[in-house]
């Protein structure tokens, strides 16, 4: 039977890590200078700075990618295929996203790995239900950043996420093989149809805003408007 090829769904691109972050942990790593990135062909080196393995994998990354670039990259792939930017991290991106024909974004911080002090991603999706809601109407936003468990999959959906990411849960259980990852997704499985039966929810299309309680947490969210006073001694 002759193998059918394989086409791309949708195009994601990561905009949240132009340039490697400051990963203290990564640098004191000590490299061994013979491995090279597949993806980047990026040798591994040791300097001032330890190991850098954050370093070596980011080094395909083009620090220079800006909204322009977007343009490009909507006509080298066509008028149908989708385009995801991952890595929103304000209400202000998001609705330049929606203003350059994205079709999707994924709120990000990448981690909390490459920016220290960065907000938590569901700090954004309160920020977008603050300022532009109207995004969730017009494209597909996911969330990935501090999910654990099925309680929080379930309050990223009730603040409009159309679905969550999570990375290194499957990172460390891929360390058992298929049975950790069957695993994992059986327990998130569980704690999520837990959560929704204690909560009276049947359907994930009955999961709304009145969910959850954000009270003790609406007062970190920015206005739209950001000050931009600054010092006039400062350039």
């Amino acid at each position: 039977m002759a193998l059918k090829p394989a086409r791309m769904a949708g195009v994601m691109i990561t905009v949240d890590s132009a340039v490697p972050g400051k990963r203290e942990a990564d640098e004191r790593l000590k490299a061994d200078e013979s491995m090279v990135a597949p993806n980047s062909g990026g040798k591994a080196r040791n300097d001032a700075k330890g190991g850098g393995l954050g370093r070596v994998m980011g080094a395909y990354i083009d620090s220079g990618l800006n909204w322009s670039d977007l343009s490009w990259i909507r006509e080298a792939v066509g008028p149908d295929m989708p385009l995801v930017l991952k890595g929103i991290m304000s209400a202000a991106d998001a609705k330049m996203a929606v203003e350059a024909g994205m079709q999707g974004i994924v709120v990000s911080n990448h981690g909390g790995r490459n920016l220290d002090t960065a907000p938590a991603s569901v700090l954004i999706l309160l920020e977008l239900q603050k300022n532009c809601p109207e995004v969730f109407e017009k494209m597909e936003v996911f969330v990935d950043g501090g999910i654990r468990r099925g309680t929080d999959v379930l309050k990223c959906l009730a603040l409009g996420a159309t679905a969550v990411g999570l990375g290194r849960h499957f990172l460390y259980a891929l360390n058992y093989g298929e049975d950790g990852v069957r695993h994992l997704v059986g327990l998130l499985r569980d704690e999520l149809e837990t959560t929704m039966r204690l909560m009276g929810i049947t359907e994930l299309k009955q999961i709304t805003r009145g969910c959850v309680n954000t009270q003790d947490i609406d007062h970190l969210i920015p206005p739209m408007e950001y000050d931009d006073w600054r010092p006039k001694s400062r350039l």
